[in-house]
């Protein structure tokens, strides 16, 4: 009465559980589920394939599921999906001590809920018991063990009871499809669908250059894996190694503006490809592969910064499978030994913009966290050398109408600059780099 209802992690196990075998397995977050159609890797290979992807998957929730699957089907390759959000460490306000904390994925209370959603649909087992036990800490323990007291909010809320109950009861919950209109933010109406098998396609929802502006919540200059994301990246691996199956890890291609954001991707790469050196598996990363071999940086392909669209996923599905399915020999040239090495090769381009609040103030938010005043954007593109003038239009948010426009930096090296939160309108950058004009315009 109580849950609500959500179509995908219902589809995906439902699916998981009808499935007669499962030959080859992928595991990871919405990277999977959004960038690879397993329907294509059965034409490909003639094997059953799976995504047995959830949204924001931990690593210790990839390993009880793992376990499951192994337990339940006869597995014979396993491919695991190493987004970097999903295994790092990040600041989040603590409220107990009023101070930022840094925190690893799976201990960010932000993420105690996902195993819930995971478990909700799973048969009781086991693994899934101790995925829950494992989901949180102690503070939280309470609404851990005792689904219901996570809902006690909404104990007399009849509306909700009701509507939930409807949803339940309806054909569709049971039909294995989902269907949702959407429109872009150009105008353009689009769709997306989630299928069995764990696939999530989407039509006509692409990555436009207005939303080429991003929030950056990872600075590898600063942290990397947590401690925590870590020792559960390596159980799976020592399990897989001492059942002797197939295993290949890899990461899946986000467009350059969250990698550029945040300030030293190659770190992350460096200490994930440590992990699997010492496990002797083969991992790759579709961030660092020549265009020769997949040319799928262009905004078109992408629903959003961090996910491939329809026309997306059915391009990179099966250049996937052809390095999955290669050898270590035939692999090596097909990607750059480093993410600066990938973008210094390329064409002068510029990203989009990320930037980080700064600057806070005597007031609070709810939460007690502080508000701050202003932000420090930085332009990302692949050139030290580029010259870039930055003009901002300010426009009045109840009317919409242009209040001012000013050159914040005429042509320059500098790539920084700061501008006070509480202002909406459009940002123009102009950039010149080896005798090329490049311009990106975003809403900020």
């Amino acid at each position: 009465m109580y849950v609500t209802y959500d179509p995908y992690h219902r589809i995906l196990f439902k699916s998981y559980y009808d499935q007669d075998n499962i030959d080859n397995i992928f595991l990871g977050s919405s990277h999977v589920y959004c960038d690879i159609d397993p329907r294509i890797l059965d034409n490909i290979n003639g094997e059953n394939n799976f995504n047995l992807a959830t949204p924001g998957q931990r690593w210790d929730n990839t390993y009880y599921l793992l376990k499951d699957a192994i337990e339940r089907y006869d597995i014979k390759s396993v491919y695991l999906e190493c987004y970097h959000r999903m295994s790092t460490e990040y600041e989040i306000w603590d409220k107990e001590i009023e101070e930022y904390q840094v925190v690893d994925w799976m201990d960010s209370p932000d993420n105690f809920s996902r195993p819930w959603l995971i478990t909700y649909e799973m048969k009781p087992s086991y693994n899934s018991f101790i995925m829950l036990l494992n989901s949180s800490d102690e503070e939280h323990m309470l609404e851990t063990i005792f689904p219901f007291v996570r809902y006690r909010q909404n104990i007399f809320n009849w509306e909700q009871i009701k509507t939930n109950i409807e949803i339940k009861n309806s054909d569709e919950f049971n039909d294995g499809t989902y269907h949702e209109n959407l429109v872009d933010v150009d105008g353009t109406a689009g769709f997306v669908e989630y299928y069995e098998k764990g696939i999530w396609f989407s039509e006509n929802l692409r990555l436009l250059d207005q939303e080429k502006l991003l929030e950056a919540d990872r600075n590898f200059n600063r942290y990397g894996i947590g401690n925590n994301s870590e020792k559960y990246i390596r159980k799976p691996l020592e399990m897989l190694q001492e059942k002797g199956i197939n295993t290949k890890m890899y990461i899946s291609p986000v467009y350059d503006l969250q990698l550029i954001s945040t300030e030293d991707y190659d770190k992350y790469i460096c200490e994930l490809k440590n992990i699997a050196d010492e496990y002797r598996i083969e991992i790759y990363d579709f961030n660092l592969i020549k265009d020769d071999y997949l040319d799928i940086k262009d905004g078109d392909l992408f629903m959003d910064i961090g996910h491939l669209n329809g026309r997306g996923q059915e391009l990179f599905t099966p250049v996937l499978w052809n390095v999955l399915s290669g050898t270590k020999e035939e692999n090596s040239v097909r990607f750059f030994e480093s993410y600066e090495g990938k973008l210094s090769s390329e064409e002068p381009e510029i990203y989009g913009l990320y930037y980080r609040d700064i600057g806070p103030t005597s007031n609070i938010n709810t939460d007690g966290s502080p508000i701050y005043s202003a932000r420090h954007y930085s332009v990302a593109s692949n050139r030290n050398d580029m010259e870039y003038r930055i003009i901002r239009t300010v426009i009045d948010e109840k009317t919409e109408v242009e209040k001012y426009s000013e050159v914040i930096q005429e042509y320059d090296e500098n790539k920084s600059f700061d501008l006070p939160i509480g202002e909406h309108g459009i940002l123009v950058v102009d950039a010149k780099c080896g005798g090329q004009n490049l311009q990106l315009s975003v809403e900020y």
